[in-house]
């Protein structure tokens, strides 16, 4: 989909997303569709989603990364940082 002139993908998202059947599926965006009323597009076709959290999101960065403190590790292997996110298996879901 090719946004239209003077647009931008910020923008264009809501567009695509109204388009698409996304009940039931898990939508991955990236740093820039970040943005809470694209969240809300998202929950409101019935589906879940995955957004990139960087630091200039300073209250939700730090929030999250209050959360997932004790279960956020981070090495460096092949001059690459790697980070995963470590799940106990006591933690029960609902």
């Amino acid at each position: 989909m090719k946004s239209a002139e003077h647009s931008n993908e910020i923008t264009a998202i809501p567009h695509l997303l109204q388009l698409l059947d996304l009940a039931g599926c898990i939508v991955t965006i990236d740093a820039l569709g970040t943005q809470k009323s694209i969240a809300q597009d998202i929950t409101t076709a019935k589906a879940d989603y995955v957004l990139a959290l960087k630091g200039n999101h300073e209250t939700a960065f730090e929030e999250v990364r209050t959360c997932l403190d004790d279960w956020v590790t981070t090495w460096s292997k092949l001059n690459r940082r790697l980070t995963a996110l470590l799940r106990p298996n006591d933690v029960t879901t609902s």
